[in-house]
């Protein structure tokens, strides 16, 4: 992403974000990405009987700028297969899900491929501008944007194949936006949440932004496959006051 700012004033910008977060008790804990997948399957085993194919799940935590990935994939002997991926970098995040499973010959919900991707972006900005005072209300709106898509089996055995979400923290007012879809093709779909909200000039709010993604596939009459990804979502922080601070405690800018 690019940044226009210069070097100097950037220097500056970042050691007095640095400085507030210090102040600012667990900050370091709340901020950076987090990421988490599992892949797991059952299967018929060689006595005709259901059981496990494999079971391998994956998670990191990544502290301000750093790059996060988590991969789990999953291959049975039958050809039973499961990919969940989830990553990207704090205000710029990915997850998706795939599972296929073989024809079986008949029906059964005992044996499945199930996949589930999730990744958290979680950032901490402070309410500031020149010439504002300390205690002086300002206005801001935090956006996400995605493009979601996925091609689930029934939508009732996946009901949130993509879930998008917001949570922005002023104090101990929760400011939430939630968007979901599990479409049975592989359309395109944007979701765009946001929330506006006043802050104190002087205090902090966090973000947190979240997507999630989850595959199912059963054994049935003929193959089956499922997927669900949301692509690359971007976080973005405005304010209508003038030259207002949009980069958090992470280094990280929202413009």
């Amino acid at each position: 992403m690019t940044k226009y700012l210069f070097a100097a004033p950037l220097r500056k910008t970042l050691a007095l974000l640095a400085l507030a977060a210090v102040a600012s008790p667990g900050w370091s804990q709340d901020v950076g990405l987090s990421t988490r997948t599992h892949a797991i399957a059952w299967t018929l085993d060689f006595d005709n009987q259901p059981a496990e194919a494999f079971d391998y799940s994956d998670s990191a935590t990544t502290s301000g700028l750093g790059n996060d990935y988590s991969t789990s994939i999953g291959d049975a002997i039958n050809g039973t297969h499961a990919n969940c991926q989830a990553g990207g970098s704090l205000g710029w995040i990915t997850a998706s899900s795939s599972t296929s499973y073989p024809a079986h010959g008949s029906y059964d919900f005992s044996l499945y491929a199930k996949c589930i991707a999730e990744v958290h972006s979680r950032d901490r900005i402070l309410a500031s501008a020149p010439g504002v005072p300390a205690g002086t209300m300002m206005k801001y709106t935090v956006t996400v944007d995605t493009n979601a898509y996925s091609n689930v089996i029934d939508p009732s055995l996946t009901p949130d194949a993509v879930v998008a979400r917001l949570l922005v923290t002023v104090a101990d007012d929760k400011h939430k936006a939630d968007a979901s879809i599990n479409n049975t093709d592989t359309s395109v779909e944007p979701l765009r949440l946001k929330r506006t909200f006043q802050v104190p000039a002087g205090s902090y709010f966090d973000i947190d932004a979240m997507l999630k993604t989850k595959a199912k596939s059963f054994a049935g009459e003929g193959a089956s496959s499922a997927s669900a990804t949301a692509d690359y979502a971007r976080v973005r922080v405005r304010s209508e006051t003038p030259n207002a601070n949009l980069t958090g405690v992470s280094g990280h800018s929202y413009r």
